[in-house]
This record gives C-alpha cells, sequence and structure tokens, in this order.
C-alpha cells in the first residue's frame, strides 16, 4: 500500500476549508441588501392652455347707414354722409395654436305697412326679410379680410368649394364656421375684416324703410391635435363643417 505524506494531507485538508469557507460567504449573502428611499428634487407641474379671441388694437368701426338710396355703396353713400367701410381688428391671444372661424349673423325687418309710405304702387312691399333678402335686387355684401372673402353679394362658399345663396327664413340667416386661417394661428396673430356694402340700382319701392343687422362672430378652437378635415378639404374663407372638425 502507498503511504500519503503528511504535506499531502496537508494540502487535501486546506482545499476542504477552503470550500467550506465559500459557501459561507454565499450564504451570507442571501441577508445582506442595502437599499434607501428620497425624493427627486423639483416638481412636475401640468397646466392646460388656453383658447381667447377677442377685438385688436385698430380702429373699430360699427356701421349704422341710413337712409340709404338704390345705388349706394360703402365709397358712396348718397344723402346719408356716411361714406365708411365696417371694419374690425381681432386678435388671438390664447397661447395654443389655433384655428379661427367667421359666424356671420344677419337679421332684418321688411318695410312698414304700404299705407305708411309715400310711393305710387298700389302693392304691399314685398321685401319681408330686410334690406338683404337673398336676391340680387336687395343688399349686396362683400366681406373679407384681406387673406380671404367669406361673403360675396348674396353667397359664401361651401366646404365642397360651391358657391351657396344666403337666403333669410323668418328674416334672418346665419351661416356658421367660415374658416378664417387654414394655417394654424399663434398667440399675437390679427386679422382686419372689413364689410362693404352695396345697394343695386335695380332696388325698387318694395325696399322703402327696410332694414337689415349684421353681427360677425369669431371663435377659435384649438389646432394641435385637432387636424382640419381633408376630403373635402377645409381651405380659409370656406366653410370648415364637416364631420371631424369640432368648433367650440
Amino acid at each position: 500500500m502507498k503511504l500519503f505524506s503528511k504535506k499531502r494531507l496537508l494540502l487535501v485538508g486546506g482545499a476542504v476549508t477552503s470550500v467550506g469557507a465559500a459557501a459561507a460567504l454565499l450564504t451570507g449573502a442571501t441577508f445582506g441588501f442595502f437599499s434607501s428611499a428620497g425624493v427627486a428634487s423639483g416638481s412636475n407641474t401640468f397646466t392646460a392652455g388656453h383658447v381667447v379671441v377677442g377685438l385688436g388694437s385698430g380702429a373699430q368701426v360699427t356701421c349704422a347707414i341710413n337712409p340709404m338710396s338704390p345705388g349706394d355703396t360703402q365709397a358712396s353713400n348718397g344723402s346719408s354722409g356716411q361714406n365708411a367701410q365696417c371694419e374690425y381688428d381681432i386678435q388671438y391671444t390664447g397661447n395654443v395654436n389655433a384655428f379661427l372661424a367667421l359666424d356671420v349673423a344677419i337679421t332684418g325687418h321688411g318695410s312698414v305697412a304700404a299705407t305708411e309710405i309715400p310711393y305710387t304702387q298700389t302693392t304691399a312691399p314685398t321685401a319681408k326679410q330686410g334690406l338683404f333678402d337673398g336676391t340680387a335686387t336687395g343688399l349686396q355684401l362683400d366681406i373679407h379680410d384681406g387673406s380671404a372673402t367669406y361673403v360675396t353679394g348674396i353667397t359664401y362658399t361651401s366646404q365642397a368649394n360651391v358657391a351657396t345663396t344666403m337666403t333669410p327664413t323668418g328674416g334672418a340667416i346665419t351661416v356658421p364656421n367660415l374658416l378664417v386661417n387654414s394655417a394654424a394661428i399663434s398667440t399675437g396673430g390679427t386679422r382686419h375684416l372689413v364689410v362693404n356694402y352695396s345697394l343695386p340700382t335695380t332696388a325698387g319701392n318694395a325696399y322703402n324703410l327696410a332694414t337689415s343687422s349684421i353681427v360677425l362672430r369669431i371663435h377659435a378652437v384649438q389646432a394641435d391635435n385637432n387636424p382640419l378635415p381633408t376630403s373635402p378639404a377645409c381651405v380659409a374663407g370656406r366653410q370648415c363643417d364637416s364631420p371631424g372638425m369640432t368648433w367650440s
């Protein structure tokens, strides 16, 4: 039988001792995780923007034109001496990008009873809708802002690019959502609205003392995450109200 030396035995014993120590270290690691918690510096704040449009800093000219005669325009208003365009400056003051739209509302009343008007016509006045009645003989309008035209004569343009007659019902008509800007407007953006008018020479006695009032309303909606419809496309100056576009 071969005899092992004491030195050999000591080496083997040392190896066993080393393995035992390693096992002890691994066992100890399962108890030794250090941890801590804290609050990150600073604060997180979420603030909603706003959409606001109002009158700008330019002159606002509200028209009260009377008495009008056939053939009168904003450039030549006969006997009244009130030769002026109706002009309005608007400014967008919101802090998020926006689309603007113009609403045109026209109201009026017809002539008074025939017996109260000194004219030779024997039938009653027929301008039941007011001075603006949606015909070629009544009041004609031209509403524009230098970049887009919203009303021409008695028509506006639909989203499908169709000239559409504004025919009052019960003495009134409103055309909503005529797009002002097809590119988003930002804070401080402005528009200058002008209303030109004319009363054709063909306007007869049916329009004696007839009256119409025009109200322009500008409103806005956010442009971000609210793209304009593309089929048919929304174009500045035309009505923009197809499904997919939400005005507020």
